[in-house]
């Protein structure tokens, strides 16, 4: 009931302190420093999708560029905020030992009351056809050098997303 009690807070009154964001601003460079910048795997990684994708989101890291880190204003944050943070727009994974009945109890009494801002918009941005290779190379130090390879697939609507799935855990 804690957790429930503690997400429905943090969707309903996420506070938007000035030194709490700055805090978190260095907390969140700090994870990008660590998981990409210093990361020879990392750096690849973010390298490779900004290559692949030319038009559609996925060119852009989850955490953000440096940039994008160092330069986020209040609005910039509460605006993502209305945007994305609403049960309607919300996934819950519910592990332990509990019921099904504990866990729609718990939602109708934490969750259902939080208003709904419904969806963020639907990203429409379709990637251009891509008409040849597209290669990058990143030299940093490294004690072994890394190649890595990356294929447009469907979306997760489409029915080969899935086999597709299966066989990249097979071949990995």
């Amino acid at each position: 009931e804690t957790i429930f009690d503690l997400e429905s807070d943090r969707i309903r009154n996420l506070s938007f302190d000035e030194k709490m964001v700055e805090s978190e601003r260095q907390v969140v460079a700090s994870e990008r420093r660590t998981s990409v910048d210093n990361s020879n795997l990392g750096i690849l990684d973010e390298q490779l999708s900004a290559t692949a994708f030319t038009a559609h989101p996925y060119q852009w890291p989850v955490v953000g560029w440096m940039v994008d880190i160092q330069n986020w204003t209040m609005e910039d944050l509460q605006r993502h905020f209305q945007i994305g943070y609403s049960p309607a727009n919300a996934t819950m994974v519910v592990v332990g030992d509990v019921t099904l009945d504990e866990i729609v109890k718990l939602s109708q009494k934490y969750i259902e009351p939080i208003p709904s801002r419904g969806l963020p918009p639907k990203v429409t941005t379709r990637e251009p056809e891509q008409l040849g290779e597209r290669r990058v190379t990143v030299r940093k130090f490294a004690q072994l050098p890394i190649e890595m390879m990356g294929y447009h697939a469907p979306e997760s609507a489409n029915p080969d997303y899935y086999p597709l799935q299966v066989l990249k855990t097979v071949l990995f």
